[in-house]
């Protein structure tokens, strides 16, 4: 009787995990791009951080705004995040969501990207 329930706990426990890897290979791959952008600066720089679905994270510089011109930072750094969505639009990511903050003189952005395995 013991050896029935070692074996059934066994078994059971085996099929749990197979069931848990088959549950985590079915799952969305997910990129992350956050734009972090200053008006002025204030000597800080305004920067975007893409983390991709395994987990490497790679900073591209991104120019302040300037509140006298907004098109000199603006205009360069919609053109870096374009191509940056483009890139993982390409791969076959669809945006999922967008959120959007302003404190101070800082505007944080956050592009969610998934995709199904």
């Amino acid at each position: 009787m013991k050896n029935l329930k070692m074996i059934t706990l066994v078994m059971t426990m085996l099929f749990l995990g197979i069931n848990k890897l088959s549950a985590q290979e079915n799952t969305a791959q997910t990129v992350i791009i956050r734009t972090f952008e200053l008006f002025g600066g204030g000597g800080n720089q305004s920067q975007m951080i893409v983390t991709s679905p395994d987990g490497t994270t790679k900073t591209a510089g991104l120019k302040n705004i300037d509140t006298k011109n907004y098109s000199i930072g603006v205009g360069n750094n919609n053109n870096v995040l374009q191509l940056e969505i483009n890139h993982w639009k390409n791969q076959g990511f669809i945006l999922d969501d967008v959120s959007n903050t302003v404190a101070g003189a800082l505007m944080t952005t956050i592009f969610v990207f998934t995709k199904e395995k």
